[in-house]
């Protein structure tokens, strides 16, 4: 799915440069892009790329826009001709704004991998993508010491959050920072200003939970996830809130919410907040949630209920969604196979083979 989302997001930066004869990324019949562009293009990216790993080994972060490496890193002339996106949480785009006939040239890196030098170009109704096998330069060990990083990391983060108060991804940042430092009261700081400033935006209810299971009290956050799920009254709400009860070992609550959950419509509260709010999709396709609902009830050896949000589930991919759910076929193949009922999983597995039809609603009971 992140794979997927980052590849939209650099259709995206590429296509907002323009698609045009002028800028060169609409090949001529019979044209090919210049090479000789492209790596000339990649010697002047390269110190880019660099300035933006060091930055990262220095502080644990990516920065946030190319500003943030000069005077440090670059010069403001070296990023001039480069367009830049964070994903915050591991990864980066780049792209080159300069003169390349024929294509736009991308930086593409993959998380744990050696980067790549993408082109991309166009030719007739067709989109092409060519990787260029180049070495990749990599960043010098740190020279500063963990209590420095850190230091480091928490001043740009509270710069970010004076600068852009309206970015949630910046106090997630922060709220992690401290996380991950053990500073749990300072984090749960952090958590609860983020629900009192974004109310709808469900990962900063999931994270106080998590910090409150460190500080041995999860009443607040049990509280709080209660009143988002009735204030959504949604299958996602009571889905998350199930997942808090499960996490306890409340197998009745956890149960009670689950069933809650199937007594409403899904809505779009969970997705309220914009892409550059968050700085990323911090979710999963929607019925992922469903899934994870389905193997919840699974897992507490209540088969009844795990079809009933199957059925919810189908319904869901069918009707709304419009794709997926083989993940959903599996679930009922596995409760036949458990019930001992093989002519119902004979006829669910044939069912898998048979195309998806999301033109209606058909249940195999």
């Amino acid at each position: 799915m992140a794979i997927v989302l980052r590849l939209l997001l650099l259709l995206t930066i590429g296509f907002s440069i323009g698609c045009n004869r002028e800028n060169g990324t609409r090949l001529l019949p019979g044209e090919k892009y210049s090479v000789q562009d492209a790596l000339s293009g990649i010697e002047r990216g390269k110190p880019v790329v660099l300035g933006i790993l060091q930055f990262e080994a220095d502080t644990g972060i990516w920065p946030h826009d190319l500003s943030e490496l000069v005077p440090g890193y670059l010069t403001a002339g070296e990023i001039k001709a480069w367009r830049y996106h964070t994903f915050h949480h591991d990864d980066f785009a780049l792209v080159f704004l300069g003169p390349l006939n024929g294509g736009t040239l991308h930086y593409d890196r993959n998380p744990g991998e050696p980067g790549a030098w993408n082109v991309w170009w166009v030719e007739g109704e067709r989109q092409h993508i060519d990787k260029l096998e180049v070495v990749q330069p990599q960043p010098s060990a740190t020279n500063l010491l963990p209590e420095m990083r850190s230091v480091k990391r928490h001043a740009i983060l509270r710069q970010r959050i004076q600068s852009m108060p309206d970015r949630i991804v910046f106090r997630i940042g922060l709220m992690k920072h401290y996380f991950n430092l053990g500073q749990f009261n300072e984090s749960r700081a952090i958590c609860i200003e983020c629900i009192e400033k974004w109310p709808d935006y469900w990962w900063s209810y999931l994270m106080l939970a998590k910090i409150e299971a460190k500080l041995g009290d999860q009443s607040e956050s049990e509280r709080r996830l209660k009143g988002l799920a009735a204030r959504w009254n949604d299958f996602f709400g009571y889905a998350f809130l199930a997942q808090f009860y499960f996490d306890r070992k409340e197998s009745e609550k956890c149960k009670d919410a689950l069933q809650q959950s199937l007594k409403s419509a899904p809505t779009r509260h969970k997705d309220l907040y914009s892409f550059e709010q968050i700085g990323g999709r911090q979710s999963w396709v929607a019925d992922c949630y469903y899934h994870n609902a389905a193997y919840l009830a699974y897992r507490m050896g209540n088969r009844e209920l795990c079809l009933e949000i199957s059925k919810s589930w189908r319904e869901f991919v069918n009707v709304v969604q419009r794709y997926g759910g083989v993940e959903e076929k599996v679930i009922r193949v596995v409760c036949a196979v458990n019930e001992a009922d093989w002519d119902k999983a004979s006829r669910l597995l044939q069912e898998m083979r048979e195309p998806a039809n999301f033109a209606k609603v058909s249940y195999t009971d």
